[in-house]
């Protein structure tokens, strides 16, 4: 199966400027389910996994604008996972602590 997405997304100059890379890789490892393997070939292989790994551990940072970009993509690709896993744990907690009074 492929992750490579075959019709480049659309990403804002502004959602790229904003991007936390850190944020964005632990995102698509844990609510998206992700690999670094298969954040990397999502990003067409610009980039090795171990090239993830790192950015998600906050060794390095991208250094090619285009790098941030296909990173975008990837996160916007996988916007509704990351999301549904928002919304999940949320319920989750909700169940255990039951409603919070204001």
């Amino acid at each position: 199966m492929s992750l490579a997405s075959p019709a480049p997304l659309n990403v804002s100059s502004q959602a790229i400027e904003n991007l936390d890379v850190q944020k964005a890789i632990n995102d698509l490892l844990v609510k998206a389910n992700l690999t670094p393997e298969q954040i990397a070939e999502a990003m067409d292989n610009r980039v090795s996994a171990r090239t993830i790994y790192r950015w998600g551990k906050g060794e390095h940072q991208p250094q090619q604008k285009a790098d941030i970009i296909a990173l975008s993509r990837v996160v916007s690709k996988y916007a509704d996972s990351i999301q549904a896993h928002e919304l999940t744990r949320e319920q989750t907690n909700e169940d255990l602590l039951g409603p919070v009074l204001d």
